[in-house]
């Protein structure tokens, strides 16, 4: 995120903190999936957080000779945190697939 956005990386957490300031919701904007210990924002929907999973795959797996990784390639040790990263990133596929 500090790439993309310009801002620091010791103020992202500050920075991702505007939700519950703009928007107070109870128990936060931000929480942890119970099984794949993968931070999420509330009520994005599983096709957008599949973009999210896609790109993270296309920044962090990238190979030595520049082509795109797989999730395999990230190294979690958490099967949940690759289960629903996959699902998500299908979920994504199946609806931009469909889009007319």
């Amino acid at each position: 995120l500090s790439l993309k956005t310009g801002i620091p990386v010791e103020e992202i957490d500050n920075a991702l903190s505007v939700w519950d300031i703009l928007f107070p919701t109870n128990g936060g904007w931000l929480s942890t999936n119970r099984y794949s210990n993968i931070m999420e924002l509330k009520l994005s929907s599983m096709p957008y957080r599949g973009i999210g999973a896609n790109y993270r795959r296309l920044v962090y797996c990238k190979k030595e000779d520049g082509s795109d990784g797989e999730y395999n390639d990230l190294g979690l040790d958490n099967i949940y945190s690759m289960r629903d990263l996959i699902r998500w990133n299908n979920l994504g596929v199946e609806v931009l697939s469909n889009a007319k």
